[in-house]
């Protein structure tokens, strides 16, 4: 219920920029006039038609016309006539990111990696094994949303903006469970044969782990919630102007040059990683033989990464990587807590500590411009995270709870599909 009501309150938000990019696709054809429109590119009857020709160029015709050379200074802008007694030309260009505001929101599919094995308990009947590895995280949905503004445009033709990004709503669960080769047997007083190798002292150090030894059956709990914001300043080059060429036959065709476009940003992130691992016993000999053992860690990062992005552009779709590295401070803290039957009562812990965490982002990504202004986009994305409390590498208890480790790995990876609108 609680992931459920967590996506509804978003829906909301959804809905209305998804309506704004649709909204602002309309108002496209009238804002720039003879702006492409994907894969066709609509006139308004009154000026010279831009169309398509197999080679992918774009050709420009004035029906009944043959037009001479082009004066020296023709292409003087992307929307500007080329003079008083010419038709005037678009640069293909000039819809690209054209708006003062931009949103994306995309759905995502996001897998999130093991972490480090850990032995929890063997069973002395056959041997097995029973580690906090048995089962591994499956692809988890989640969201991500993205606003922008337009700043300027400098001296050279390079955009300049400001963007907030939350991605989030990812909380992943797994779990795994083994039984005793040998189950006990509470008339004849014989135990079971799974014994926990956490560890072999009671915390006064005096006795075996009553709970977690001599059970039949152990099971593990292990989830992960991960939230991501972002604040960030981006320069992006624009694209290359339109070429006119002059054909044998007298007439001029714009070709839609294929640009290579560079985007450098620097920004502030705020992420957090949240994790529960819940380590359960159960046995029958001695009578009502159980253990209960919880670790749940938080980790708050803050801090500031850098990145790149390089983009191919084509006339209606465009393709690219982007790349990402940050360092940011850990707040992070754990709570340990251990409950038993026929044993200690129980035991808590609560510890924090601040780290420096590693940050790295990398992306493939690819968009469909199905209108002047809204785009069809798809990527997929790695995330990895160096240097933070894992719960399930925090489990452990020789005489005394584990110590604060502080030097796991996240590796995250997965699809993002969604719709990029200006307006």
């Amino acid at each position: 219920m609680d992931k459920m009501a967590r996506r509804l309150r978003l829906s909301p938000l959804l809905l209305a920029l998804a309506a704004t990019a649709l909204l602002g696709a309309g108002q496209a054809r009238a804002q720039y006039g003879m702006a492409p429109a994907g894969p066709d590119f609509p006139t308004t009857g009154t000026e010279t038609a831009i169309s398509p020709i197999p080679d992918g160029s774009l050709e420009v015709i004035e029906p009944g016309t043959t037009f001479g050379p082009l004066p020296a200074d023709a292409m003087i802008g992307p929307e500007q006539a080329i003079c008083d007694d010419w038709p005037s030309v678009y640069s293909s260009g000039s819809w690209f990111k054209a708006g003062r505001w931009y949103s994306q929101a995309e759905f995502a599919m996001l897998h999130k990696a093991q972490p480090r094995e850990l032995p929890l308990a063997v069973d002395l009947f056959n041997g097995e094994v029973f580690s906090n590895i048995e089962t591994s995280h499956r692809y988890e949905a989640g969201m991500r949303v993205t606003i922008g503004r337009m700043l300027g445009r400098d001296d050279g033709h390079r955009d300049h903006m400001l963007e907030f990004s939350y991605a989030g709503l990812f909380d992943w669960d797994t779990s795994a469970q083994i039984t005793a080769g040998a189950q006990g047997d509470a008339i004849f007083g014989i135990p079971g044969s799974l014994n926990t190798i956490l560890g072999v002292l009671q915390f006064d150090g005096t006795a075996p782990i009553s709970g977690f030894d001599n059970a039949d059956q152990q099971n593990w709990i292990y989830s992960s919630e991960l939230d991501d914001w972002q604040l960030n300043v981006r320069i992006a080059q624009r694209p290359e102007r339109d070429r006119a060429v002059l054909m044998p036959d007298g007439r001029w065709v714009q070709y839609d040059a294929a640009s290579t476009l560079w985007a450098f940003e620097v920004g502030a992130r705020v992420t957090t990683l949240e994790e529960a691992f819940l380590y359960t016993s159960q046995g029958t000999v001695p009578l009502a033989n159980s253990g209960r053992y919880e670790v749940i860690t938080h980790n708050d990062m803050v801090g500031l990464h850098l990145g790149f992005e390089r983009l191919e552009k084509f006339t209606a779709w465009h393709w690219g990587i982007s790349s990402n590295i940050g360092g940011l401070v850990n707040f992070a803290d754990r709570s340990s807590r251990i409950d038993t039957v026929n044993g200690i009562a129980s035991q808590a812990e609560d510890i924090n500590d601040e780290n420096m965490v590693f940050l790295a982002h990398a992306s493939i990504f690819a968009a469909y411009q199905v209108r002047t202004n809204l785009a069809f986009r798809g990527s997929y994305e790695f995330m990895y995270l160096q240097g933070v409390a894992l719960a399930a590498e925090n489990v452990g208890f020789p005489g005394q709870f584990a110590r604060f480790n502080l030097e796991g790995d996240a590796l995250l990876h997965g699809l993002f599909l969604g719709l990029d609108g200006q307006w």
